[in-house]
């Protein structure tokens, strides 16, 4: 069924096949190549050439595009094959037992990964690639019956498997099962036994003959469809059967009309295996036993995809496919479907179907439940304009869609992506691809499109392209071709980002700084223009701290003033001796003292080190002193307390403080005193006057003599303060053995003092009287008393010139006791 000059619809019994000429004018280099392979999901194409020059053979891989562009170019030698991974990754294997990985601009990125050391020396008779859900992985078959493979080509780790076969016996065909319910399962056929081997990962491999199986003849090949649910094996009696995954159980018998070119089964989607009649033409069959022949005009080479084949000639690329069901619906001739009348009207007024994207953005977040509305409010209106725009309206995200299949498969780009294809890798996986092969413009473009996350999308690709960029300039630069300056190189970048006013210039300097070593000076150069224009401190800082800048990143996270970028500059640090953090640190305060803070809480040791190092006295003594303090009524650290009152004295004395010295070393003897010669607990913050006066009240002698040793109490000072805290505590009797004492150091009068000031009852005031021993205590004592008359008696009969002189001061606002004076000086 001819639909258009590109497409043509091939019919096999009830099923319907489309052939769609993809590209034209392409120099595949089939003709020359010995190896070709094209990647799945509509990237590019490699091929493996050997040539003669100058007698002397020459190998390389050539990477093209679907639009002969040719992508990147590999020197090798002693290749098996070579292969693709579903992530856009080309692997190369090789005959001694290895395998690289490589972009697709021929960039390295896995460098000769050795599946054994004993394949090197036995060699690698074949091996087959297959694709699980996610990821890509070989297996290979060496001369020794040994196989080894590995799920994942990114991870490679290794498992094998030995077949014990006799002498006799050949491996007539092998390959992988990769499905998700069963483990990773190498099978393969034994001809001269007419019977199958199976080896699972984990599990003891072991031969079989299956119920299915074929008793006369042998089997060609066998191939898994792309998901891996059915085993496809071709039997030289021109039958193929289909088996499921596991071996068990064959579930179709298909009867096969010619014997193909090469024994290989080739699946056109999941459930229609292919076989090459001819280099020219491919032979389709349908589960049901139906087929029908795809002609071409010239040899080709098939590479599988997981919704079909992509076919390939040497001007020529195809894509053969099962017709979809709704597309069967608007195509078909006899079709009735309502979308085929649509279509038809569609085509009629095409001019109408304009839409505006930019709208789609208001409804993003809630896009499922506005599609859902508009279908049924198509189905409850009458206006038949309103049903066709509310239709638009719900599919807006599907024309996108093809909006973007469409680009993807022009000519200059040549990425024939269906839509199942794009289903599979995503929007990201398309970006990624785009990305690998160059096309800046049109991935950028895709992501506003799309309206995909800036750090997701524009951001990503124009860190892509900036970083492809600088490697081309110092590629140049290495080969002593220079063509601009580190400042040329940024300011270029900078043009080209103003576009993009959020672009994030730290990501563009991270990747170069991780792929320059420390000796590229260069680069790093460049790294840090990118970075100093960068708007963001917080990625400024990160990125130093990764380039290894610590000056920078601690400047500019002091100046910032932000706590949270404090943490991470010392959290990045604490891999340093805490003493060099505290010296790079100095300079900047704000952070300096942050560090100070986390140190006290998560490395005290450290703190005090650093101190005493860089003989940082204050900050020692204060805080052993603010420890204290901040656990003044815990019991429990005593001891701790005075250790650090000792520690802390001697950043004082260091400091010649004498002042401070001495306060504390009195503290230290009142905490000791305390802790020595007392039973009951006292309040560490007494002054020593304080304490020596408790002790006498509580009568603890042996406290109050040592407190006078230690802190060399005079006599005088000890009497005053014994009166004092008798007086204080109305222990009158104590006070009057003082008193009578013959001697005592103070006088007498302070004794009548107390008793009249303090003592309610004053009966003691004679005898106090009688115990003034000197004159100027006995007019004191009468002064104290009110008796100004003695007291001037006593001053005239003493001739004490001194004390009239007091009490003519004392008592001048008073006239009659100013006579009195007056006549008593008379007198003298």
């Amino acid at each position: 069924m001819y639909l258009s000059p590109n497409s043509i619809w091939i019919n096999a019994g009830g099923a319907l096949f489309d052939k769609t000429t993809l590209y034209k004018n392409l120099q595949t280099g089939i003709e020359k190549c010995s190896i070709f392979k094209a990647c799945p999901y509509g990237g590019p194409i490699a091929t493996y050439c050997i040539k003669k020059i100058n007698n002397t053979f020459t190998s390389y891989i050539e990477v093209k595009g679907n639009n002969n562009k040719v992508y990147g170019k590999i020197n090798v030698t002693n290749v098996i094959g070579i292969e693709w991974t579903q992530c856009h990754k080309l692997i190369v294997i090789f005959k001694d037992g290895k395998f690289s990985i490589y972009s697709p601009r021929g960039k390295e990125i896995v460098d000769q990964v050795y599946f054994d050391l004993s394949v090197k020396h036995l060699g690698v008779l074949s091996y087959h690639i297959f694709y699980g859900p996610i990821n890509t992985g070989i297996a290979i078959l060496t001369e020794g019956q040994q196989f080894f493979a590995v799920n994942n080509v990114l991870e490679a780790s290794v498992w094998k498997h030995r077949i014990f076969i006799d002498n006799n016996e050949n491996i007539e065909f092998w390959n992988v099962v990769c499905h998700a319910s069963l483990p990773t399962t190498i099978f393969g056929y034994l001809k001269d036994s007419n019977c199958f081997f199976v080896a699972g990962q984990g599990s003891n491999s072991f031969k079989k003959r299956f119920d299915w199986s074929i008793e006369n003849g042998s089997y060609l090949t066998g191939e898994t469809n792309w998901n891996n649910t059915i085993v496809g094996l071709l039997h030289d009696s021109m039958v193929i059967q289909l088996v499921s995954n596991d071996l068990s159980t064959a579930t179709h018998v298909i009867e096969v009309k010619q014997m193909p070119l090469v024994k290989k089964i080739f699946w056109c989607g999941f459930g229609a295996p292919c076989l090459l009649d001819s280099d020219r033409i491919l032979h389709i069959y349908t589960s049901k036993g139906d087929d029908n022949e795809v002609p071409f005009d010239s040899k080709i080479v098939i590479s599988p995809e997981e919704d079909g084949l992509r076919v390939y000639s040497e001007e020529c690329a195809y894509f053969i496919s099962p017709v979809a069901k709704a597309a069967e619906n608007i195509f078909s001739v006899e079709s009735n479907h309502p979308a085929s009348t649509l279509y038809v009207l569609s085509k009629k007024e095409e001019d109408q179907y304009t839409t505006s994207y930019e709208l789609l953005t208001t409804i993003m977040s809630s896009l499922e439940d506005a599609v859902r509305e508009c279908l049924l409010a198509a189905l409850n209106i009458s206006d038949t304009k309103l049903i066709v725009q509310l239709i638009k309206a719900a599919n807006i995200v599907t024309l996108k869609t093809v909006k973007i299949l469409s680009n993807l498969r022009a000519d200059f780009i040549g990425m024939p992506l269906s839509f199942r294809q794009f289903q599979k890798i995503e929007l990201r996986g398309v970006i990624d691809r785009l990305i690998d092969l160059g096309h800046w413009p049109l991935a950028i473009k895709i992501c506003e499109f799309m309206e995909l996350p800036l750090e997701e999308g524009v951001h990503r690709v124009f860190a892509h392209w900036a970083i492809d960029f600088i490697e081309r300039c110092m590629d140049e630069i290495r080969s002593n071709n220079r063509k601009m300056t580190n400042e040329e190189m940024a300011n270029l970048i900078f043009t080209k980002a103003e576009r993009f006013p959020d672009i994030s210039y730290a990501e563009i300097a991270k990747e170069i700084y991780d792929r320059s070593s420390k000796d590229d000076n260069e680069m790093i150069k460049l790294a840090d223009i990118l970075l100093d224009k960068e708007k963001d401190v917080s990625l400024k800082v990160k990125m130093y701290l990764q380039s290894k800048q610590w000056n920078k990143a601690i400047y500019l996270a002091d100046k910032s003033q932000r706590p949270d970028l404090y943490y991470i500059v010392i959290n990045a640090l604490k891999s340093m001796p805490y003493s060099k953090i505290f010296v790079m640190t100095s300079k900047c305060q704000n952070i300096h003292a942050y560090l100070k803070e986390i140190t006290e809480h998560d490395s005290l040791d450290d703190l005090i080190s650093i101190y005493k190092t860089n003989d940082e006295f204050v900050p020692l003594a204060l805080h052993y002193i603010s420890y204290n303090n901040c656990n003044s009524n815990n019991p429990f650290v005593e001891n701790t307390k005075l250790e650090n009152l000792k520690a802390a004295l001697e950043p004082f004395k260091n400091l010649d403080e004498k002042d401070t010295s001495n306060y504390i070393s009195e503290y230290i003897n009142i905490f000791d005193i305390i802790k020595s010669f007392s039973n009951k607990e006292y309040s560490t913050n007494l002054s020593v006057k304080e304490l020596f006066k408790q002790a006498v009240k509580e009568k603890n002698n042996k406290l109050a003599e040592e407190i006078g040793r230690r802190f060399s109490i005079t006599e005088k000072e000890g009497w005053t303060w014994k009166l004092e805290a008798y007086s204080e505590n109305c222990m009158w009797e104590h006070v009057k053995t003082m008193a009578s004492h013959p001697k005592s150091p103070i006088g007498y009068y302070p004794y009548l003092e107390k008793c009249f000031n303090e003592d309610p009852n004053r009966q003691d005031l004679q005898f106090y009287i009688s115990r003034l021993s000197t004159s100027k205590e006995l007019i004191k004592g009468y002064l104290l008393l009110g008796r100004y008359d003695d007291a001037i008696e006593q001053a005239k009969a003493r001739k004490d010139i001194d004390s009239l002189n007091y009490m003519r001061r004392k008592f001048r606002n008073d006239s009659s006791f100013q006579e009195k004076i007056k006549q008593a000086f008379g007198v003298l």
